[in-house]
């Protein structure tokens, strides 16, 4: 259904009302409340919001990954760089076949790739959100008799 046929100029010719009053009626409708049908079936009734979370040491958690999170900012290593007389003599021209393959494009390994940071030799590439190791807790920071050398993680059990 078309709003107008045709300009001219400055003219709109063709003018269609029925389309018009249809698009405009889209945009007046009040929405309606849904009767008897959950629209947050994963979230738990009792803490829906994080400040309802009666454990502070998950709520501090869950407030720091929801903040690194949503700023999109890269917390890894940059990719590693190529060097000019490298990509010339090693990349584009190959002259220098005796020498040890010890880099990345060397190797074939692509520095962009979603792995596991820590696995290997050289820790390139980026992770994924689930992949985080938990972090460790220096010996002079653990309360005494606590015996765990990491730090508790709140992710849900989806695997």
């Amino acid at each position: 259904m078309e709003l107008y046929s045709s300009l001219d100029g400055d003219r709109i010719t063709g003018w269609n009302d029925s389309a018009l009053t249809q698009l405009l009626g889209m945009y007046m409708k009040v929405p309606e409340k849904q009767e008897g049908v959950d629209l947050t079936p994963y979230l738990d009734k009792k803490e829906s919001l994080v400040q309802h979370y009666q454990y502070d040491k998950k709520r501090a958690w869950l407030h720091t990954r929801y903040r690194d999170f949503t700023a999109r900012r890269n917390r890894h290593k940059e990719p590693p760089e190529i060097y000019d007389w490298e990509y010339i003599y090693k990349v584009a021209f190959e002259t220098r076949p005796m020498d040890a393959r010890k880099r990345f494009f060397e190797q074939g390994l692509d520095p962009l790739e979603e792995r596991r940071m820590g696995t290997g030799s050289k820790d390139y590439g980026y992770t994924k959100e689930y992949q985080y190791d938990r972090r460790y807790i220096r010996k002079r920071d653990r309360v005494e008799g606590d015996k765990r050398k990491y730090e508790e993680t709140f992710y849900p059990d989806i695997f």
